[in-house]
């Protein structure tokens, strides 16, 4: 019995022997495990404080482009609103029967097709509106220049042509008005 007794305390000391080992090895992996998540931790919290940083300059960007847009397209309409006003109030068959229409005409502001994109960032119905007001501006300008070259024609051309005018000139302050109620300018 003696040999059976010794070969148990030899197997019950080599299992404690490998239950140390296994032990050892699951405090270790457990340690390594541990640390990594400390790096990945620490990884995260430098990838958020760098998208924080990254998102408040994004607002910064994204206000001060939604002010230069809406300065863009304020100016714009402004432009439009004062050019519609000036041939409006002009007596514009008197001055083409006199052959005193100028030879630059601008109704149309220069940068409408920026003021026109600008809007659309804002607004697309803002942005239609003002392209449907600069079209009619285009056509208000044809109709004064054709009046301006117009030599021998019958009596009734300028009063007709001015008529046109006036008619886009309406469309287009109506449709100017309709993008600023749309901007709420």
């Amino acid at each position: 019995m003696t040999t059976a007794l010794i070969l148990t305390n030899i197997i019950l000391v080599l299992s404690n022997i490998v239950l140390v080992c296994v032990t050892a090895w699951y405090a270790h992996t457990t340690r390594r495990l541990l640390s990594e998540s400390q790096k990945t931790g620490a990884d995260i919290k430098r990838i958020a404080e760098v998208a924080e940083a990254s998102l408040h300059t994004l607002r910064q960007q994204i206000e001060t482009q939604a002010g230069v847009n809406r300065g863009v397209v304020e100016a714009a309409i402004q432009t439009a609103l004062r050019n519609i006003d000036y041939w409006t109030a002009a007596n514009i068959p008197s001055i083409a029967a006199q052959h005193a229409i100028p030879s630059q005409i601008h109704l149309r502001p220069d940068n409408a097709a920026e003021a026109i994109e600008h809007a659309g960032r804002m607004s697309s119905a803002a942005a239609r509106h003002l392209a449907t007001a600069f079209d009619a501006l285009t056509h208000a300008k044809t109709e004064i220049e054709t009046m301006r070259e117009a030599k021998a024609v019958p009596v009734d051309f300028y009063a007709q042509k001015a008529r046109r005018v006036t008619d886009f000139l309406q469309t287009a302050k109506c449709n100017v008005e309709a993008a600023k109620a749309e901007l709420r300018m």
